[in-house]
């Protein structure tokens, strides 16, 4: 929400903490409100998938996770982007399956293998036709998969 508001975690050229800003404090408060005021929200805390998949909320926020649950409802459902903001903006986010080896790891050769392995397009393509994850990488096997 905050992005939405024209908000963010930083400042346009990544320099400095933006949380403070006007845009970014209306964002946070809008999300509030949501929950304490409005009173239209899964209550904070507590996983707003599973009311969701009983029919027992009309919609819910969450990632490209969500899919392989949602996608065994037996209503009718789709994607929306989230509603524009103040600023104009849609306020988004993105996550995706990330791998990384640690500077410090006793096992680096065997760490990197691992990525290898992991990112190969047949295993991407596999994780990917699950639903779970964005693919780590952009071959079009992964991508078809996605």
């Amino acid at each position: 929400w905050m992005n939405a508001a024209g908000g963010g975690f930083y400042n346009a050229d990544q320099t400095a903490c933006n949380l403070n800003s006007p845009e970014s404090l209306a964002g946070l408060q809008f999300e509030q409100d949501i929950y304490q005021v409005h009173d239209v929200a899964v209550p904070y805390g507590e996983d707003s998938e599973p009311p969701y998949r009983a029919g027992k909320v009309a919609m819910f926020q969450n990632g490209r996770w969500a899919t392989p649950g949602t996608r065994t409802v037996e209503f009718d459902w789709d994607v929306v982007e989230l509603p524009q903001g103040p600023a104009g903006d849609a306020g988004n986010w993105q996550f995706w399956g990330a791998y990384a080896v640690n500077a410090n790891t006793a096992h680096p050769e065997e760490a990197w293998k691992l990525v290898q392995a992991l990112t190969e397009a047949d295993v991407q393509a596999k994780i990917s036709s699950m639903g779970a994850n964005i693919p780590s990488r952009v071959s079009q096997e992964a991508i078809d998969a996605f």
